[in-house]
């Protein structure tokens, strides 16, 4: 058996950050993830469109 996640709420979404803080010399990054939930707190599988930003882009 198999469950299918169903479509994300906007109250379920949870966003980590890989460092709890960053020095603000304009160079150092961290990697933020968000991962969507259903309103059953199921993960919402990952795309094939996701995307990576970078900011400020250099």
């Amino acid at each position: 058996m198999s469950l299918v996640a169903g479509v994300p709420t906007a109250d379920r979404i949870v966003i980590p950050a890989a460092s709890r803080s960053l020095p603000t010399d304009g160079a150092s990054q961290t990697v933020i993830t968000v991962q969507l939930k259903d309103q059953y707190r199921n993960d919402v599988a990952e795309r094939d469109d996701s995307r990576q930003l970078v900011y400020p882009e250099y």
